[in-house]
C-alpha cells in the first residue's frame, strides 16, 4: 500500500466542484441582470475571462473592455457582493454538488488523519456555502472558510515553520549534509531580482541607480 501524504491541499473551483459554468457564471449573469445592466456570458466568454484570476479582476477587466474606461471602485464591490449572493443562494439550492469521489476522498483522508486545506481564490462566503452545502458542519466551514479565502495568504505565500506545524505537519528546521552537498551538483541560475521578496531583507530601491564599486 503507498504510503498516505502528509497533507491534501484542495483547490475549489474545477476540483471540488463544477463551480465555474455552472456556479460563478450563472451568478455573475444574475449580477448584471438585477443591476439592469444588459451583459450575459455565455460558457465561451466566460471561459476567456477564466484567463484573468479573481471575480473582481474579472469585472474589472470586461466592464473597461466594453466602456473604454475603468469601472469605479464603488460598481465592482457592488456587482462582486451581488454575484457572491446569487453564487451562495445556487448552491443553497442544490445546484451545485461536490464531484464524484470528493466526498469519499475526503472522508478516508480525514479518518486516515491527513492534513487537509483549501487553497483558492474564491470569496470567504461562497467556499462556506459550498462545504455546508455539502455536509459540512457550519462552524466548521465558517472557520475552515475564514482561515483560506479571507486573503490571509496568497496563492504565493511562503508558509512559516510555525505555520506549517500549526495545520498539523510534521515539520524539521535541520536537513543532514548529504542533501546540501547533492544541490551542490546542480547549481541553480540566480535571478538579478525575484519577483517575490521571500527573504526578509529589504531590497535597493529599483529607482535609484546602481552604486559603484570604484573600479
Amino acid at each position: 500500500m503507498p504510503a498516505l501524504p502528509e497533507a491534501v491541499l484542495w483547490d475549489v473551483d474545477g476540483t471540488l466542484a463544477e463551480t465555474e459554468l455552472q456556479g460563478h457564471r450563472r451568478a455573475f449573469n444574475r449580477a448584471f441582470a438585477e443591476a439592469g445592466l444588459p451583459y450575459r456570458w455565455d460558457p465561451s466568454l466566460y471561459l476567456q475571462l477564466l484567463a484573468i484570476s479573481g471575480g473582481r479582476e474579472r469585472l474589472r477587466h470586461f466592464l473597461t473592455q466594453v466602456h473604454g474606461a475603468s469601472p469605479s471602485s464603488d460598481q465592482v464591490e457592488a456587482l462582486q457582493a451581488s454575484k457572491t449572493r446569487h453564487y451562495t443562494a445556487l448552491v443553497a439550492a442544490g445546484e451545485l454538488q461536490l464531484r464524484p469521489g470528493v466526498r469519499r476522498l475526503m472522508a478516508e483522508l480525514a479518518a486516515a488523519g491527513v492534513v487537509q486545506a483549501l487553497v483558492t481564490t474564491s470569496g470567504r462566503r461562497a467556499v462556506q456555502a459550498l462545504l455546508e452545502g455539502n455536509g459540512m458542519a457550519p462552524q466548521r466551514a465558517a472557520e475552515l472558510a475564514h482561515t483560506l479565502a479571507s486573503g490571509q495568504w496568497t496563492h504565493d505565500y511562503p508558509i512559516s515553520v510555525e505555520e506549517a506545524a500549526a495545520l498539523g505537519l510534521p515539520v524539521t528546521v535541520g536537513l543532514p549534509m548529504e542533501v546540501y552537498k547533492l544541490m551542490e551538483l546542480y547549481p541553480q541560475p540566480s535571478q538579478r531580482a525575484p519577483s517575490v521578496q521571500y527573504i526578509p531583507v529589504p531590497y535597493p530601491d529599483r529607482g535609484q541607480p546602481p552604486r559603484s564599486n570604484g573600479r
